[in-house]
């Protein structure tokens, strides 16, 4: 792990948009008859917690075998870098919590959500805030990102306008006319405050400082 992460870690190692992402579930859909698949699921955790709040249609997708995953819970083996998921299913709920800024191709996780998520259905989806303060003085000083170096795996410089651009398409017509033409609309968009590096406070709710943004998009089945 790299010094970064370390100073930024949770204490209990569980990151606090996993935590965001289960509260805003139970928000939408407290009858918890619904269906959700969580991309790029890690360990399990997020799934595992799902379960244990009486979600049952559960899926994980992740490139290798999740650890702590229960046993009841769907597994499906894909490298989103390499190849594209074809599932029959439909879902009510799609996770991709910090995976898109991994991908080589954001575009594919946007176009494979789009194509397995229910008319209405929704896709919750976090990304890192590249453009904060703090990535800003890094570079002003060291002249890199401090999320872009040897010690980890993002390959996007993602930043609030460049997520929208996802959402478009490559159609820079419709961005600058707010199309109705985007895969997704954006029902819902909650920042997380960035933690004061070595210290470990938190800052003010600004732009400036954000750590992490969480969108809820909801499928625009018009396109």
């Amino acid at each position: 792990m790299s010094d970064y992460k370390k100073r930024l870690a949770p204490k209990d190692g569980i990151h606090p948009d996993n935590k965001r992402a289960i509260k805003l579930i139970q928000k939408y859909f407290p009858d918890k008859n619904v269906s959700i698949l969580d991309f790029g699921c890690g360990n399990g955790w997020l799934l595992n917690e799902l379960y244990k709040e009486g979600y049952k249609d559960l899926t994980g997708v992740d490139y290798k075998t999740p650890t702590l995953i229960n046993k009841t819970i769907k597994f499906k083996y894909c490298n989103l870098n390499n190849g594209y998921i074809d599932y029959k299913q439909k879902f009510d709920v799609v996770l991709g919590l910090h995976l898109i800024e991994h991908l080589k191709s954001p575009y594919n996780l946007i176009n494979i959500a789009y194509n397995i998520i229910k008319d209405g259905g929704l896709f919750i989806i976090a990304h890192p805030d590249m453009s904060n303060i703090f990535h800003r003085f890094n570079f002003l000083l060291k002249g890199e990102n401090m999320r872009f170096n040897k010690d980890n795996s993002n390959n996007v410089f993602i930043t609030n306008n460049v997520f929208k651009r996802f959402l478009y398409g490559s159609d820079v017509y419709n961005i600058k006319n707010n199309s109705s033409k985007q895969k997704f609309l954006i029902k819902k968009r909650i920042s997380s405050n960035a933690i004061m590096p070595v210290f470990h406070f938190k800052l003010p709710n600004i732009r400036m400082f954000e750590g992490s943004v969480i969108y809820v998009l909801q499928k625009n089945w018009e396109v």
